[in-house]
């Protein structure tokens, strides 16, 4: 899944939300088309600089983890001035796949644990945390990642054969 946005603040804060948001990991469940078996893989969440601001990379299934984290508001129907039909000009720029942030639910996906009056530890779900301070941050939509046989080849009559190597789904 991929993430667009602005950002705005002082670079000092900048950098460190950068620093942050590059350090977030997640895991990631996908089909190995070789063996038909799912398996699970921690990633690192990528985070790409762009001429018009950021894209972050991360697996589809946590959409509302990472929407959570950074605090977006799916309903805004402006952002700083923008409105909706200015935003979808932005999102064709991008890409022309770009959709609009969607609803989601809002997601704890660590834990901390705490000490009840016996002594047993009890866990307490908690937000990712990152730092927010001294920026703004200005969605501008997302983009599915490609699913299904991602690999071919051209045989001997120059037509191109699809085979199923690798996994069911990539972040690129």
């Amino acid at each position: 899944m991929h993430l667009y946005f602005f950002v705005r603040g002082i670079i000092p804060q900048i950098e460190r939300f950068e620093m942050f948001m590059q350090a977030q990991m997640f895991l990631w469940e996908r089909k190995n088309l070789k063996t038909g078996k799912k398996e699970i893989t921690l990633v690192q969440g990528a985070l790409r600089r762009m001429p018009f601001g950021y894209e972050y990379i991360f697996p589809e299934e946590c959409l509302d983890e990472v929407l959570t984290m950074l605090k977006i508001d799916a309903k805004a129907k402006s952002i700083a001035g923008i409105s909706g039909f200015k935003m979808s000009i932005i999102r064709k720029m991008i890409g022309g796949i770009v959709r609009p942030i969607p609803d989601y639910k809002k997601t704890a996906s660590l834990f901390t644990f705490v000490k009840d009056n016996k002594g047993k530890l009890n866990p307490i779900p908690v937000d990712r945390y990152i730092e927010l301070k001294g920026i703004i941050l200005y969605p501008i939509g997302i983009k599915k990642d490609i699913r299904g046989i991602l690999n071919f080849r051209i045989d001997e009559h120059g037509k191109e054969v699809w085979f199923p190597e690798g996994y069911e789904q990539e972040m690129l």
